[in-house]
Parts: C-alpha cells; sequence; structure tokens
C-alpha cells in the first residue's frame, strides 16, 4: 500500500487502516501488516509526547495481531522500538526545547526565534569557507519547518513586532545547535518507518541505528546525482552570464523576454527541465509559472536592498533583522515587478507559511499581525525553480502537464537519432468493459520490442521522499507489465508488426523512465528502470564527463566510452541498462560514517554519506 494513501486512511479513514491490516494478518502475512502500521504514521510522535501519534488507535492495531496469533515475541519487539523512537523525541524535547520554552515568555518565543535565525543565518553566510557550514546553514533553513510548526501550531504561540530583550534571542539561539540532532531523529524515523534497518537499544540509556538497506544507499546515489547536475547547471550558468556580460533588469518585462536576476535566470533554467518544456505559461493552480518566478525573484530584490541597508541590530525587534512589510506593499512590489492584479492574492498566500509547509524555502511568508515577514538571507538564498515545484507538490496541485511534456522531450530524442518510436493507446471494448490501454512510447532495435513507461515526479531527496518515489515505481511497474502483456498478445502484437514494418521481435524488454536519478536498487524482471539522463546520453551518444581542474585549464574526461562507441544497437543498448555504469561510478563515491549524538542518551547512527565532485 501506498504510503500517502495509507497516512489518509489513519488520519481520516481509520476503519480502512484496520480493515487492510486484518486482511493481511487473516493471510498470515504478519511482516508486512507490520510494514503497513509502520508507514501509516500513527505509531511516532514528533512533538515528543513520548507516546504513539494516535495512541488509541496504535493500541486497537496491536490488539488485532494478539488476536490473530501472531507472535508475543514479535508484537513485543515492534512495541519497544515504537517505545524507543518515542523516547528519543521525548527526550530531544525535553533537553533541546522545554529548557528554552521555560526561558522565553511564550508571548515572545516566536519573535525572538526569528530574530536569532536571522542573526544565526548572517553570521554563517560571511563565513562560508567551508563544505560543512554551507551544510550547516542549508540544515539550519530546512530545519525551520519543524521547529516552526511546532511553535505556531503545536504550541499555538504569538508571533508579535514587540521589542524583547537581548538574552530572549541568546535563548533562542540555542534551536540551531539542537537542528542537526532533530534532523538526525527524523532520519531515524524515516528509515525505520519505511526500510529494512537494524535497531539495538539499552533503553533510555544507548541507542543505535544501523543503516544498510539497498534502496536506502540508491536513495543517496540519485541524490548525489541530482547535486552533481544542480551543481554542474549553475556553475555554467554563471560563467556563460559572466562570459556573455549578460545584463539583467527589474522591469516590469516576465521571463523568459527580461530575467530579474541571475537567480531568476537559473531557476528558469531548472524549470524548462523540470517540466521538459521552455514555455513559461503553463500554469499550476491556474497561475503561469512565469508569475512563481517573478513572485520569489521580487522577493530576493527585496531582501538584498534590505540586507544592504544599515539595520541598527542592537534593537532586539523583528523590524530590524526581518524584512516586513503590509499586504498592499507586498501587492505594489509583485506589481510593478510585472505581476497582473488577479494573481497577486493566490501568489501570497501560495508563499505564505502554513502548517503543512516545509521550510521558509519554499514559504518564505510569515503572516505577522497584519503584515508579511521575510526572513532575509533566507530570502536571498531560495531556489526559485524547486520551491515552486515542491510547494505545489506539497499542496496537491494538479501538474500533470510536466508528465506531458517529459513523453514529448523523450520521444523526440528517439525520433531525432533515427529511432521510429510511438505512442500506443487502445479501447479494448471486449465484455463491454471499454478497458483503457496507454503506453508512452514504444520502438524496436533489431529483434527486441521496447515498451517505455514514462513519468516525471519530484525528486527525492529524504529517505521519505524516496520511499514515496519506490511506492510509485511499483504501481508503474504493475502498470506497465498491464499493458506490455496486452499488446503482445497475438492480434495486438501484429498490429505493431505491420506499423513498424518488421518481422515479428524475438524480445520483448520494459524499460521504466523517469527523470530522477537512477540509484540502481530496482530489480524488477524483464523491466528495467533508468532515467533521462543515463536514456537521452546513450541515444545522443553523449557519455557522463568527469570535470578536471587544473589551475585555469578545466578540461572534460569522457567516461564509459564502450557504451556509446559505434552505432545504437539493441545489444549494447541493453547491456547499457543492466550494467547501469553511471550508477557504478556513483557508487565509489558512496561511503558508510557513524554519528553520533548525545540527548540526555547516547545515539549512534550508521549511515551512508558522499563525497562531493563533479560529473555532468
Amino acid at each position: 500500500m501506498k504510503i500517502r494513501v495509507l497516512e489518509k486512511y489513519a488520519e481520516k479513514e481509520p476503519e480502512k487502516l484496520i480493515q487492510i491490516i486484518e486482511n493481511l494478518l487473516l493471510s498470515n502475512n504478519y511482516e508486512l501488516a507490520l510494514n503497513v502500521l509502520k508507514k501509516s504514521g500513527i505509531c511516532i510522535s514528533t512533538f515528543g509526547t513520548g507516546k504513539p501519534k494516535n495512541k488509541k488507535l496504535y493500541e486497537t492495531l496491536l490488539d488485532l495481531f494478539k488476536k490473530n496469533s501472531v507472535e508475543q515475541e514479535i508484537i513485543n519487539k515492534f512495541d519497544n522500538e515504537v517505545k524507543e523512537i518515542n523516547y528519543l523525541y521525548k527526550q530531544f524535547n525535553k533537553v533541546s526545547m522545554l529548557p528554552i520554552e521555560e526561558r522565553i515568555p511564550d508571548e515572545f518565543h516566536v519573535t525572538a526565534y526569528l530574530i536569532a535565525l536571522e542573526n544565526y543565518l548572517r553570521y554563517l553566510s560571511f563565513n562560508l569557507r567551508s563544505e560543512e557550514i554551507v551544510n550547516i546553514l542549508e540544515n539550519t533553513i530546512q530545519s525551520t519547518g519543524d521547529i516552526l510548526k511546532y511553535l505556531i501550531y503545536y504550541k499555538k504561540l504569538p508571533i508579535n513586532s514587540n521589542k524583547i530583550k537581548k538574552e530572549y534571542m541568546d535563548e533562542a539561539s540555542k534551536h540551531f545547535e539542537s537542528a542537526a540532532n532533530h534532523l538526525v531523529l527524523n532520519k531515524i524515523l524515516e528509515t525505520w518507518s519505511y526500510f529494512n534497518v537494524e535497531i539495538s537499544s539499552n533503553f533510555n540509556k544507548n541507542f543505535s541505528l544501523n543503516i544498510d538497506d539497498d534502496y536506502c544507499k540508491a536513495k543517496n546515489i540519485s541524490h548525489m546525482t541530482f547535486l552533481d547536475k544542480r551543481q554542474s547547471k549553475i556553475t555554467s550558468k554563471t560563467l556563460q552570464s559572466i562570459y556573455n556580460n549578460a545584463k539583467f533588469n527589474e522591469k516590469a518585462v516576465l521571463a523568459p523576454e527580461n530575467f530579474y536576476s541571475l537567480n531568476e535566470l537559473i531557476a528558469a533554467e531548472f524549470l524548462y527541465e523540470y517540466f521538459s518544456t521552455k514555455n513559461l505559461n503553463y500554469k499550476i493552480n491556474d497561475i503561469p509559472l512565469k508569475i512563481y518566478l517573478r513572485a520569489y525573484a521580487v522577493i530576493e530584490s527585496a531582501c538584498v536592498e534590505f540586507l544592504n541597508k544599515k539595520s541598527n541590530l542592537f534593537e532586539m525587534d523583528l523590524k530590524s533583522f526581518c524584512l516586513i512589510l503590509s499586504k498592499s506593499k507586498w501587492k505594489k512590489k509583485f506589481q510593478n515587478a510585472g505581476i497582473p492584479i488577479e494573481y497577486l492574492n493566490k501568489i501570497i498566500d501560495f508563499l505564505t507559511f502554513n502548517n503543512k509547509s516545509s521550510d521558509l524555502f519554499d514559504t518564505p511568508f510569515i503572516e505577522v499581525e497584519d503584515k508579511f515577514l521575510v526572513v532575509p538571507t533566507i530570502g536571498v538564498s531560495i531556489d526559485s525553480g524547486r520551491s515552486t515545484l515542491l510547494n505545489a507538490v506539497t499542496r496537491e496541485f494538479n501538474i500533470s502537464f510536466k508528465g506531458e511534456t517529459f513523453e514529448r522531450k523523450i520521444v523526440s530524442t528517439l525520433n531525432d537519432v533515427g529511432v521510429k518510436c510511438e505512442k500506443l493507446e487502445k479501447i479494448d471494448k471486449r465484455d463491454k468493459k471499454n478497458e483503457a490501454y496507454e503506453c508512452d512510447a514504444i520502438f524496436i532495435l533489431d529483434e527486441t520490442l521496447f515498451f517505455v513507461e514514462i513519468k516525471n515526479w519530484p525528486i527525492p531527496t529524504t529517505y521519505r521522499e524516496y520511499a514515496i518515489y519506490i511506492d510509485e515505481i511499483n504501481k508503474t511497474y504493475l502498470q506497465l507489465l498491464r499493458i506490455s502483456n496486452y499488446f503482445t498478445s497475438e492480434q495486438n502484437l501484429k498490429e505493431i508488426i505491420d506499423k513498424f514494418s518488421v518481422s515479428e521481435p524475438l524480445n520483448i524488454k520494459r524499460v521504466i523512465l523517469t527523470n530522477v536519478p537512477n540509484g540502481g536498487a530496482f530489480n524488477f524482471k524483464d523491466t528495467i528502470i533508468t532515467d533521462d539522463i543515463e536514456f537521452i546520453g546513450y541515444f545522443k551518444r553523449q557519455p557522463p564527463n568527469e570535470v578536471l581542474f587544473h589551475r585555469d585549464l578545466i578540461t572534460l574526461k569522457p567516461l564509459n566510452g564502450e557504451y556509446y562507441n559505434g552505432p545504437i544497437n539493441s545489444e549494447q543498448f541493453i547491456k547499457f541498462l543492466e550494467d547501469k555504469p553511471f550508477v557504478k561510478i556513483q557508487d565509489t563515491r558512496i561511503n558508510k560514517k557513524i554519528f553520533n549524538i548525545n540527548i540526555g542518551m547516547n545515539i549512534e547512527i550508521n549511515e551512508f554519506e558522499f563525497k562531493n565532485i563533479e560529473i555532468v
């Protein structure tokens, strides 16, 4: 069962979750039943209550395991793991949150946190001398979502613009010391919930977790490749802009005719890639993509202007550290930058932090009384292309058009290199069921017929997001199996053979092609998982390159040339997909590393990490 479906049932239709687990237990599949219980999200409270998030439902489901004769030892082991992870969050709350809460009055806590946040981020941004500092800065910003949701929506604390005492800011700064620890706890929760991991614990004293699941390794390979690609594009566009002496104008003409800043140009490039189109008039929630880009660009510009002013940082109030404007003033800024009036309310709502937001990258506006606040050092650091996509996904907006444009990109790639490729659609009217069958792309190489299902999904960068991606891959595999079985029936196969004017193919291969960088963990019979970089690179004969720097000289060293030499052919293509040479290169950059933290008890986590180099 898919994670999001199970979470929905747990929250809104618990009887359906109960029924699913009961059916699995009746078929003696207790391991899958336990996995469903983990994925439902009811076992752990991340707010540190020390109890399951939905204690009543959890106990009801645990009783089901007992009634269906699951061994008590298995039930106890699972229940102990739930208690241990809940205890970690409770201990974190006790050591890292409650002492701060006790020293800051409720009415000043959120204000103190926002002032401390900007103060800390400014310090980090002036000292970006190492990759470690960059990671601390990014982790701090990513932790803002959890901390603000805890303070504003769980504790229901107010935000006000009154002055505070400096000692309140100093106390609030301790949130950042514990941000990395909280990310470790979330990593423990996510890997335990969705993957096979090893937990050992001396309850209340020591806790250790070993992350050794192949899918967890694949997540890190996929994430690393995405970051390589992202950094390569940023570097390339920046160098091009410098070389071409690119001009950016803050005038009321939207992209792509005019770019407000270099960041808006780079963000547009990412959107071109995310959505496989250079048409920025495509709409999300009835707002064109170029409007989202410009809105984030306006925030960036306003924050740059604010940071360039000499603020009195000895005044402990929000307006000295953060950019605060009324709604009407933000609207005026957006209008002056070319955003039509009919989009203003919806775009402000899109940019405003709420209890579903991930962090202040995606939703930089915080509502304070009748105004909107931006933490300026965050405002100048937003990847607006990615934030647009992630925010849209979080809000469950329809972005299905990105799948259609991605399909066209793949089909045109094949046709451009002389490989005939077509989309198949058919309605089967037998038994009056009118079942629809659709294959995104089919093509023939030599004597092999390829069925390709093409998917464009958000890039997963956390273990939870990767688990959701696995759900989608499994669903797509069953979908492609159904489609290929239908089209390889005798009558339908003859139609394909006639369409392509070939003799009957001897081999059938299924390919799931996505925009998510291949991590290499999936292993389906006669179905291969690949990504657009691998697929397009093979057919365009463009191997990956290692970027070598020597003084002022930059050289590119092609890799895996044996898969790209000679004419395109079925044997070479299949070997390329099955060998996954690029995944193997990335795998050499993955290590295991032990991290230790202490939150009143020792926590050790043995997980994957990767080294940063550039392969493009």
